[in-house]
């Protein structure tokens, strides 16, 4: 297994399946495809592999409306092809807290972004979630989910929620 210490361990390395150290001493196998680097494709980033771009292209290959369709039903057409015991795991920015200045955050971050985001209130959340069995405390704003001793709010009201729902 290759280590790298440059502080980016996640970029270091080739496509050739290799393992990684994804943080820590945690390694991942780039010869795998991942969701998030596959969605990292199809947005048109940079932090993808080649089995990641391989599987992104066999996904829009069977189903071509997978990137213009909602995003609900691209969470369920995934949630659908993985094995029961699966997990989903999401973070949202929230539409429904402190929603003028998050309005105004999204709307100047879409202005340069080349793949636009979307705020989306607790319920529209709720709906990705969907056939799930929500994990406690269900969905919630990020610093609320399971608390430790420390504030990562810092006394503030982050306007992010976050869920995690297992596959029965």
């Amino acid at each position: 297994m290759k280590h790298c210490r440059d502080g980016n361990p996640a970029r270091k390395g080739s496509d050739d399946g290799s393992q990684e150290p994804a943080g820590g001493d945690v390694p991942f196998d780039t010869s795998r495809a991942h969701m998030a680097r596959v969605y990292d494709f199809w947005l048109g980033g940079k932090d993808n592999f080649a089995a990641d771009r391989a599987v992104a292209e066999q996904v829009a290959a069977a189903y071509p409306d997978v990137l213009v369709a909602d995003p609900g039903a691209i969470v369920s057409r995934l949630m659908d092809a993985v094995p029961p015991g699966s997990y989903l795991a999401i973070s949202q920015i929230a539409s429904d807290v402190a929603a003028d200045e998050v309005a105004e955050g999204v709307q100047r971050y879409n202005a340069q972004a080349a793949a636009p985001g979307a705020a989306r209130s607790q319920a529209e959340v709720c709906r990705f979630f969907a056939g799930l069995e929500l994990i406690e405390p269900g969905i919630v704003q990020v610093h609320r989910w399971r608390p430790g001793t420390g504030d990562l709010g810092g006394g503030r009201n982050l306007a992010i929620y976050a869920g995690v729902g297992r596959k029965p």
